[in-house]
């Protein structure tokens, strides 16, 4: 499970964009980690590219602008729960860009996302204090 997700998140990258220099230096550096440690690097790292392609797709940056193909890059990344993406399915329900129109859909993912969030802030307050 491990490489595998370290192949997919690489594969990703080869799609090229703008991909921050400094984040594929940091993913180098943990390639090496194993057990849990290194499968929360690479989900944390997969989770980031695919919000980041979808927000690729979304704006027509260095490919064919296609809102649905947005959405199911912010999908997959959401599921794994990433908040940043739940915001921009949010968005994308608010104004029907890539998927209906839709209040109820939107209202849930910001919701998720907020929540998603705080904890987010949590856990990074909590390792701060170890």
């Amino acid at each position: 499970e491990y490489d595998r997700a370290w192949a997919d998140v690489f594969s990703v990258l080869k799609l090229g964009g703008d991909i921050d220099p400094n984040f594929l230096a940091e993913l180098k550096q943990a390639r090496p980690l194993k057990g849990r440690q290194g499968l929360e690097v690479v989900n944390a790292a997969g989770r980031n590219i695919w919000n980041r392609i979808g927000l690729w797709y979304f704006g027509g940056d260095g490919v064919t602008e296609d809102p649905a193909e947005a959405v199911k890059w912010f999908r997959k990344a959401a599921d794994a729960g990433y908040w940043p993406a739940m915001y921009n399915l949010a968005n994308a329900h608010r104004r029907g860009l890539g998927v209906k129109k839709d209040e109820t859909a939107a209202a849930v993912w910001t919701s998720k996302a907020k929540k998603a969030k705080a904890a987010s802030r949590k856990s990074i307050t909590q390792k701060g204090s170890q």
